[in-house]
C-alpha cells in the first residue's frame, strides 16, 4: 500500500479529473453539465482515499496485534489468534468485498452524473470518455498509488 496522505491522493485525483475535462475539449453548451461530472469524480475519488488510508490503518493495526508477545501464547484454546496468514487473507477478502460495494455504489453515481454530459459529446469526445473510464476505473490500488 503506498505511504500517500489524504490529500495527496486528492491531488492526483483532481489532476486526473482536470486533464479528463482538458481531454474531452467541451464546447461552452457541454461545459455547462461539467460541474456535476466533476463533483462526482471528486467525492468519488474522497471516498477512495478514506478507504485506502482506512485499509492501511487497518493492516498496521494487525501486524501490530499480530506482533504481540502475548498475542498467542497464554490464551485459551479457543481465543487463541489464528496464524498471520490466515488472518490476513481472511480480513483482505472481507475489507474487499466491502471495498466491491461501495465501488459498485460510486460507479453507479458517477453514471447518473455523467449521462447528461455524456448524451451531448460527439463520436471522438464518446471514444476519450470511454478510455478515460476504462483508466480511470481499473484497479483502486493502481489509482490511488502507481500513476
Amino acid at each position: 500500500m503506498c505511504g500517500r496522505t489524504a490529500n495527496q491522493i486528492m491531488d492526483v485525483a483532481d489532476a486526473r479529473i482536470a486533464r479528463f475535462k482538458a481531454v474531452l475539449r467541451l464546447t461552452p453548451d457541454q461545459g455547462k453539465n461539467w460541474g456535476a461530472v466533476q463533483t462526482a469524480l471528486h467525492d468519488m475519488a474522497q471516498r477512495r482515499a478514506d478507504r485506502m488510508l482506512k485499509l492501511r490503518e487497518q493492516r498496521a493495526a494487525a501486524m501490530r496485534e499480530a506482533q504481540r508477545p502475548d498475542a498467542k501464547e497464554g490464551k485459551a484454546q479457543d481465543d487463541k489468534v489464528p496464524d498471520d496468514q490466515d488472518w490476513t487473507t481472511i480480513d483482505d477478502m472481507r475489507m474487499q468485498a466491502d471495498t466491491l460495494s461501495a465501488r459498485a455504489d460510486d460507479l453507479r453515481k458517477i453514471a447518473d452524473a455523467t449521462a447528461p454530459l455524456y448524451d451531448s459529446l460527439d463520436s471522438s469526445q464518446r471514444r476519450r470518455f470511454g478510455d478515460f473510464v476504462s483508466h480511470y476505473f481499473g484497479d483502486e490500488r493502481e489509482n490511488g498509488c502507481h500513476r
